[in-house]
């Protein structure tokens, strides 16, 4: 995995962009050290509250108080969404556990959110989906910029 200045991981091909993920030296996506990727069924993930996660909207992640991830295990006991990482989830670093969508399952496993199980992880996808959309809208403007442009008649352009 390839880090940056600040310790994040970020592209190969020399972009300054964190990514939420790490990249091996196959240069497959794996998720980063601290996070863990797991299958929420439906009924779990509304009863977290986070039914309202949506790529498209740029809700990416939501916050769920740790007690209450381990409440469902208590519950639910093995056939809890949460079972596969109840130890991690106990050894947590922070209380308020920031999972985050994966909808596109980019790790190849079959899983549809990632949790993240240390501070330092958490904080990482916060500063990726950060820069992630300032990236978006510096290009949104660029390119309004560009229509802009185009649509002055020619003999009106600035030269």
């Amino acid at each position: 995995m390839q880090t940056n200045a600040a310790g994040s991981p970020q592209q190969a091909e020399g972009a300054s962009l964190p990514l939420p993920y790490a990249v091996d030296a196959n240069g497959k996506k794996q998720p980063l050290p601290g996070a863990k990727s797991i299958f929420i069924r439906s009924g779990t993930v509304e009863a977290m509250g986070l039914a309202g996660l949506n790529a498209k909207a740029g809700q990416l992640m939501g916050v769920v108080p740790r007690e209450k991830l381990l409440a469902d295990i208590q519950f639910q006991g093995v056939i809890s969404d949460l079972h596969p990482i109840k130890d991690a989830l106990k050894a947590a670093d922070y209380e308020d556990i920031v999972l985050r969508l994966n909808e596109d399952d980019i790790y190849g496993d079959g899983n549809n959110f990632e949790v993240a199980t240390t501070q330092a992880t958490a904080e990482a996808w916060k500063a990726a989906d950060a820069a992630a959309a300032g990236a978006a809208a510096a290009t949104a403007a660029a390119q309004q910029g560009d229509a802009e442009i185009a649509a002055v008649p020619r003999s009106k352009r600035k030269r």
